[in-house]
């Protein structure tokens, strides 16, 4: 699954790396099943006739890629509970999609528990992830729609991407969290609700930021990206601790895409920020400062593949024309 290494958007490119994956998910799914179905004398029948969908249907929910995690997790510690419990899970849910989708996080406990398993990886997001009330779902269901739309009105070719790569936007409540993703759920982008100190604008930023690494997720399995030890950690003037080098190459091809759309948003006269230009343009000083820091790490102790190295050369590149 390899592509042409060029920093910009390409939603042609995106639908290729997606089909990949959803083609490994099945394929993994599948002998997962198998599996359990020769050791474990579990029917998997309904659950494999799910699976046999996940290939050609239009969206697919992350929380599969979780589940995927979950089941072999469960089968290497034979633990045939959650091994019925996960295949049952993927029998009777619904998760394949005809569009993009708009989830609140579940209260089902078997589902909180798993979800919250990814989502708050790395992080210290004690008490956890909750579902929101209602009225303030819809909120910040609006408010995300309305930093679609304006994704869509500047840059299409973004937008295709972006929902290329992306299937569901999950949203909770959390004082601690705010937005993620994780290759383990794939095709999510999970976000915080909206609180008063933030607006669309700050989900605008947020997609664009979080769809950059589902982009550089795609390509796990293929490419390794970054051949650095993992244990070894390096300091990012834009982060507060310490990360691997596969951090630092993600950090900064992310802060390059948010540059270059941002960039392309003040330029666009678009009637949605007037009067908050200036306040745009300040921050798009500090994310080429915080580039030009992660890009510096990189070239100085990176270790990446041929393709991994080409992309950040293009992406040095076009983020040079930015003015």
């Amino acid at each position: 699954m390899r592509t042409e290494t060029d920093f910009y958007p390409c939603p042609k490119r995106a639908d290729f790396l997606v089909a990949g994956l959803r083609k490994k998910l099945a394929g993994s799914l599948s002998y997962l099943l198998e599996f359990a179905s020769v050791n474990h004398k579990i029917e998997p029948t309904k659950a494999q006739s799910k699976i046999n969908q996940i290939s050609n249907a239009p969206n697919v929910s992350g929380y599969l890629f979780a589940l995927n995690k979950k089941l072999l997790d469960s089968l290497q510690n034979n633990d045939k509970q959650t091994v019925q419990e996960i295949i049952d899970e993927i029998a009777t849910g619904n998760y394949i999609f005809s569009d993009f989708s708009f989830t609140n996080f579940p209260t089902e406990t078997r589902q909180k528990t798993w979800l919250s398993e990814v989502v708050c990886f790395e992080e210290n997001c004690y008490p956890g992830p909750v579902r929101c009330e209602e009225d303030q779902y819809q909120i910040t269901k609006k408010g995300l729609e309305k930093a679609f739309q304006v994704l869509k009105d500047v840059d299409p070719e973004l937008h295709g991407e972006i929902f290329s790569l992306a299937s569901e936007a999950l949203i909770f409540d959390s004082k601690v969290m705010r937005t993620g993703s994780s290759f383990d759920l794939y095709g999510s982008i999970y976000y915080s609700q909206l609180r008063p100190h933030n607006d669309w604008l700050k989900f605008l930023e947020d997609t664009v930021h979080e769809a950059a690494h589902l982009y550089l997720f795609s390509f796990v399995g293929d490419d390794a990206l970054v051949l650095n030890k993992f244990e070894k950690l390096y300091n990012i003037h834009f982060r507060d601790d310490k990360r691997a080098l596969v951090g630092v190459y993600h950090g900064t091809f992310v802060l390059a895409r948010i540059l270059y759309f941002f960039d392309k948003l003040i330029k666009s006269g678009h009637p949605s920020i007037k009067g908050r230009e200036d306040n745009l343009r300040e921050l798009l000083a500090g994310w080429k400062q915080s580039f030009s820091d992660g890009l510096q790490v990189i070239e100085r102790d990176g270790v990446l593949t041929p393709f991994a190295k080409d992309l950040m050369l293009d992406t040095k590149e076009k983020i040079s024309l930015i003015d």
